[in-house]
């Protein structure tokens, strides 16, 4: 759900909200927006977006209104919806992450980074944060860090019917000699070890 709240002194006319075709989501706006908005009044849209397959990058709109009569206003802004919108949580035994893990290796499905001990400061700060973006951490007895997995879940049928997922695995291990901490991404798609590890760093950041 959109609000956009008008908090100018004047009425916003020619109020347009506009969100260029992507071909991995499906947006649906299901209330027209209204073209104008009075002094202090709220207008809301409501949105359903469908992940029809893997994506890097939030979706874009496109804001514009007038204020005052020949003065114009137009905004190039991102839908709040990442990667991590489309993921849930997946409960994995050690053995069969470990099997998974091995299956998924090299590039694109790879990606590893560091990251400093500023930034993430602890393992339990990995569980936070993989947890906000979805991920289920796992038990994993006698692994020095944490393990995480989820599934990537999209709204395009398979050929059996069922929709599309995309399973995705993640660990953190710390290095003591320098410091930081090693991050490891794999997916079965490569542009979503990709914008998960866009999320990682930018939600660190």
């Amino acid at each position: 759900m959109l609000h956009f709240r008008n908090k100018a002194p004047v009425p916003l006319s020619s109020f347009k909200i506009r969100i260029p075709p992507q071909p991995q989501l499906r947006v649906d706006i299901k209330d027209e927006a209204a073209s104008s908005i009075g002094i202090g009044e709220t207008l809301r849209v409501q949105l359903i977006v469908d992940c029809l397959q893997p994506f890097s990058e939030s979706p874009q709109l496109q804001l514009s209104f007038i204020s005052v009569p020949g003065t114009g206003h137009a905004y190039p802004l991102r839908l709040p919806i990442a990667a991590s919108t489309y993921v849930e949580g997946v409960a994995l035994s050690s053995p069969d992450f470990d099997v998974k893990w091995a299956n998924l290796g090299g590039e694109p499905r790879e990606t590893s980074f560091s990251l400093p001990a500023s930034g993430l400061a602890s393992l339990e700060g990995a569980r936070q944060m993989f947890s906000q973006i979805r991920f289920a951490a796992l038990d994993a007895p006698g692994f020095l860090g944490v393990r995480f997995a989820g599934s990537f879940r999209t709204a395009t049928p398979s050929r059996t019917g069922d929709n599309i997922s995309v399973g995705v695995l993640a660990q953190v291990t710390p290095e003591p000699m320098t410091n930081s901490y090693h991050v490891s991404i794999r997916a079965q798609h490569g542009d979503v070890t990709q914008a998960l590890k866009q999320l990682v760093t930018s939600y660190l950041a």
